[in-house]
């Protein structure tokens, strides 16, 4: 119990001051009852006054604890009035003559059977009113079944030594008063015990000074019952001590009582469930030992019949407690998996459920993420209780948008999530604008109408088995995508994702395929407008690691940047692409070869001699090569650019300005580097029959390099419409889609083989 007393703060001093007071004056009184007893001074009556006085001292702490105090008043009324009636008694005993059994006389056996029988009365009001409101149902079946353990104990030695011969011994009247007087002191001793199974259980020190008086009293019976069955009066003033340190440990438990009962201190979880555990089965054992003793011992049914009790209770307890198991490991599974305040799946609930794996016809479906823009102003202006009431109706309205065979999540805060076991990218982004819609309708909290949007990531599981944790994660960079751009719908990209730990993973497996060039080349026809014939290939790199699928080039190659890795990796496209290309020669074919190159590989001095010892290794014609270098590293003003691109203009070999139209180069770097091709960037090329502007952005560009003397070449070129536009334009040299896609060193052959000659402005027709 807690020891603040409701009042002012000078009220625990002074409680526990009336307590001492009285506690030492009982003390006092108890020592002259105990002189006077020793001495034999005095009328027989002084001892008996002494003793009544000193029992009146004792109860001044509960008079006083019922005044102050109207919680369980009556409890303690109850206490005072076995109190007084123990003064009364031991008051009754003094007027009976030297030599009289005390028990014999009607009047004294009437007080001691009320007396008993209030006590057991305000024990138990004590007992249930400070500690079973701290219990559970548990808890109050292992008290009440180590009470009948305990008590049929006690029974069978209070049966076999005191109340079961006491008829015999005592003669005369009074034999019913005795009788009631030993039940009721069997009740204090069944109460006992179960106090002493809850001591541990509540730490309620209330609880513990009322066992402690229950022991005192329990003692002091039995010693009066022992001392009548020798008709002996020897034990007198030890009774009488007894009695009196009880109601001194009921007085100080009167002190600490405030009348507020509270779990604080009550138990630790895991030391509890390790003791009520130890206790359960001590009790069970004590019970078959006692019914064991009994049965052989032909002892009153009264004793094996609380030994049988316990155990019923302790059967009861089992089936109690694997019930409970059964229903709170559901509940607590439930709990685990879902969201209090809206009813959905929680990040746990939408992370642990089975992993969907779609079958071969299926598309692999994906996670829809949504969070609320500013919804931090409506707990500020609002309150907490307003942001949940919103959270909810979203909730229910997101719900019934969704397909059955979707789970919708709140992962938290304002952030709700969709998991789409099947569904084509187009659905996930279809359904992301749906439910970015549901949001933006008004929402109605407290009179107000309140509306609302939300960013939402899509992103799409690559393969089955991709976990649920990495597309919620790919889905919430999707979702701050979309925040930034305030785009309101964003789709996952590989690019934007600076967290992604596959890119360390990566990292490291380019660098082990550009150490064992196992990076593949694919080669891309460049048709001759003039001769409609094949006059070329371009070189491009592809790179499928196991597990990842074909990784788009311009993510592998600046991996390959950043770990500088370009110059063996420019060497190994070079080398190999040259293998493939001579060996097309024996079809007759001396086709050119295109191979872009990086801008670190401009800066690098030793290039041109890699270049030139690479040509010579295959007797490649140096005149024959193309490299390509970006409008944009041409915009550096770097004057090892400038050398390296007259080194390999020195050594015969081309040099094409890729993604023209698209960097930042002026006119005069035309004039002052030595190219020899201008290759037009698809971004126009596609565009040529849909967009004037593109179309005139072409149209300029083969003037000026047909002014200058320069190649043109068109890639990106997709139909046939659009050839025969570059074709009348003045477009030199022409690849796309529309010719061929780029392939494996494998089919160019075949590829050679049924290719047909084109005519200027015709379509190409395979042979």
């Amino acid at each position: 119990m807690t020891a603040d007393i409701v009042g002012t703060t000078g009220a625990v001093p002074a409680a526990r001051f009336r307590w001492a007071t009285s506690a030492l004056v009982t003390v006092i009184l108890g020592l002259a009852l105990t002189v006077v007893d020793r001495h034999g001074r005095g009328p027989h009556d002084v001892g008996r006054g002494l003793f009544a006085a000193a029992v009146v001292a004792a109860a001044v702490p509960v008079y006083q604890r019922i005044r102050r105090f109207r919680a369980r008043r009556v409890t303690w009324s109850l206490v005072l009035a076995a109190e007084l009636l123990t003064g009364l008694a031991g008051a009754l005993y003094g007027t009976l003559p030297h030599g009289v059994n005390p028990f014999a006389p009607p009047t004294t056996n009437l007080v001691l059977a009320l007396l008993t029988s209030i006590l057991a009365v305000a024990f138990v009001g004590s007992l249930t009113v400070a500690s079973l409101r701290v219990l559970d149902t548990n808890m109050l079946i292992d008290a009440a079944a180590g009470g009948l353990a305990i008590s049929s104990l006690l029974a069978w030695l209070y049966l076999r030594g005191v109340l079961e011969p006491l008829s015999t011994v005592i003669n005369g009247a009074g034999q019913r008063e005795n009788f009631l007087v030993g039940l009721s002191l069997l009740a204090i001793i069944v109460i006992l015990a179960t106090a002493v199974t809850m001591i541990d259980v509540t730490g309620d020190r209330l609880m513990i000074d009322v066992a402690a008086a229950a022991i005192l009293i329990s003692v002091g019976e039995v010693l009066a019952h022992r001392g009548v069955l020798v008709h002996s009066s020897r034990w007198g003033l030890l009774i009488d001590l007894c009695w009196l340190a009880a109601y001194v440990e009921v007085g100080r438990a009167a002190q600490q009582d405030d009348g507020v009962t509270t779990r604080a201190g009550a138990r630790r979880e895991r030391t509890f469930a390790r003791n009520q555990a130890r206790k359960i089965a001590a009790f069970g054992i004590l019970a078959l030992v006692v019914i064991v003793i009994s049965t052989l011992s032909s002892d009153p049914p009264i004793v094996g019949g609380l030994a049988v009790a316990a155990l019923a209770v302790l059967l009861v307890r089992l089936l109690v407690s694997l019930r409970a198991e059964r229903l709170n490991s559901h509940r607590f599974e439930e709990l685990a998996v879902t969201d209090p305040l809206t009813g959905l799946a929680n990040r746990r609930g939408l992370t642990v459920g089975p992993t969907v794996t779609a079958s071969p016809g299926e598309t692999h479906g994906g996670v829809v993420l949504i969070d609320l823009d500013n919804f931090k102003d409506v707990n500020d202006s609002l309150g907490h209780r307003a942001g949940d009431q919103v959270l909810a109706q979203l909730a229910h309205r997101l719900k019934s948008s969704i397909d059955d065979g979707a789970v919708l999540a709140r992962l938290g805060g304002d952030e709700f999530a969709v998991s789409c076991p099947t569904g084509s990218p187009e659905d996930l982004e279809r359904l992301a604008n749906e439910v970015a819609a549901l949001v933006r309708e008004p929402v109605i909290v407290e009179g107000l109408s309140l509306h609302l949007s939300a960013s939402v990531g899509v992103a799409v599981r690559s393969s089955t088995s991709e976990h649920q944790e990495e597309l919620i994660r790919k889905a919430d960079v999707a979702m701050y995508q979309a925040k930034e751009r305030h785009a309101g719908v964003s789709v996952y990209d590989f690019e934007h994702d600076r967290n992604d730990p596959r890119r360390l993973i990566l990292y490291g497996l380019v660098s082990e395929a550009v150490r064992d060039e196992t990076i593949d080349v694919h080669l891309q026809p460049l048709v001759d407008v003039a001769e409609g014939s094949v006059a070329g290939w371009e070189a491009l790199a592809r790179w499928s690691p196991d597990g990842y699928g074909p990784i788009p080039p311009e993510r592998f190659v600046r991996m390959i940047e950043m770990q500088g890795l370009v110059v063996p990796f420019t060497a190994h496209v070079l080398r190999r692409s040259l293998h493939h290309v001579t060996g097309l020669a024996a079809l007759g074919a001396s086709h050119r070869l295109s191979v872009n190159v990086s801008e670190r590989d401009f800066v690098n001095a030793d290039f041109p001699r890699v270049v030139d010892a690479t040509l010579a290794d295959f007797a490649f014609p140096a005149s024959r090569l193309t490299i390509e270098i970006t409008e944009d590293a041409l915009a550096n003003d770097d004057a090892r650019i400038d050398q390296c691109i007259r080194d390999l203009r020195a050594m015969g070999v081309r040099v094409s300005i890729d993604d023209f139209g698209t960097g930042y180069s002026t006119l005069s770097k035309l004039v002052d580097f030595p190219v020899d091709e201008l290759k037009i960037d698809r971004s126009f090329v596609s565009r040529v029959l849909t967009n004037h502007k593109a179309l005139a952005v072409v149209r300029a560009a083969v003037d000026l390099a047909q002014a200058m003397d320069l190649v043109t070449v068109a890639e990106g070129v997709e139909d046939e419409a659009t050839y025969a536009a570059l074709v009348a334009l003045g477009v030199d040299l022409i690849q796309g889609y529309h010719i061929a896609r780029p392939m494996p060193p494998s089919a160019c052959a075949d590829f050679l083989s049924s290719f047909g000659a084109l005519e200027v402005g015709g379509p190409v027709t395979p042979a």
